[in-house]
């Protein structure tokens, strides 16, 4: 009877020491901004934001700068270091959404949050967008988009990839700088891509501006 008790007196001690674990960790948890009300006040302060994903920059040496907006309209830069990149088991697309814990520093004039390990990064992937309902009124607008390969062209340096879903087609211009380090692709190949949306000799395309814009997501 004894024993039984004791039992379940350490029980209820585990319990409640997991409680406190957890409600300690809620108290120091950073708050939640809206990235427009992040100024210069917040600098060597560890808060968070999330936000979609509006841009990204691939390093040479390997890191990863984003940038995110939030419905507050404001915009922050995400840099994510080569050291912790390599930990990311995730692939970020723009338009994704990121939620991120750092702290805040300035940076050439630039307030930026700074992600220390992977646990400050949470990622949301976003669905393509159909673009057999793109039209020219979209002119202008970052989206993302997936089809397979049904034309591959040159255009002078670049290339022009004519994408097909659903009996719908769409061009994707990659312009030289966007073709650096592009893996091969082949006709049938599937991809996603994110770009911005023009129209050239009055049709729609998609304009890429980095490689890791687009990803092969199913080979031929």
């Amino acid at each position: 009877m004894v024993e039984k008790g004791l039992t379940l007196l350490s029980l209820a001690c585990s319990l409640v020491g997991l409680f406190t674990l957890y409600a300690g960790a809620l108290l120091i948890r950073p708050p939640a901004m809206e990235i427009a009300s992040v100024n210069e006040e917040f600098v060597g302060k560890k808060i968070s934001v999330s936000g979609e994903i509006i841009s990204s920059y691939e390093h040479s040496d390997g890191h990863l700068f984003l940038k995110i907006k939030d419905n507050s309209g404001g915009v922050i830069t995400v840099p994510i270091f080569s050291k912790l990149r390599s930990q990311l088991e995730e692939q970020i697309e723009l338009l994704d959404i990121l939620q991120v814990v750092g702290k805040i520093q300035k940076y050439k004039n630039e307030i930026e949050i700074i992600p220390e390990k992977i646990e400050d990064l949470t990622i949301i992937h976003t669905a393509p967008t159909n673009f057999s309902r793109l039209t020219a009124d979209d002119a202008g607008i970052l989206v993302k988009v997936e089809g397979k390969i049904q034309k591959l062209d040159k255009a002078g340096k670049g290339k022009i990839i004519t994408l097909q879903e659903n009996g719908a087609a769409l061009s994707v211009f990659m312009p030289y700088e966007a073709t650096k380090g592009l893996p091969e692709l082949c006709v049938g190949d599937k991809i996603r891509v994110c770009g911005w949306l023009q129209i050239y000799d009055q049709k729609l395309e998609l304009v890429v501006k980095e490689p890791s814009h687009l990803r092969i997501i199913g080979a031929n």
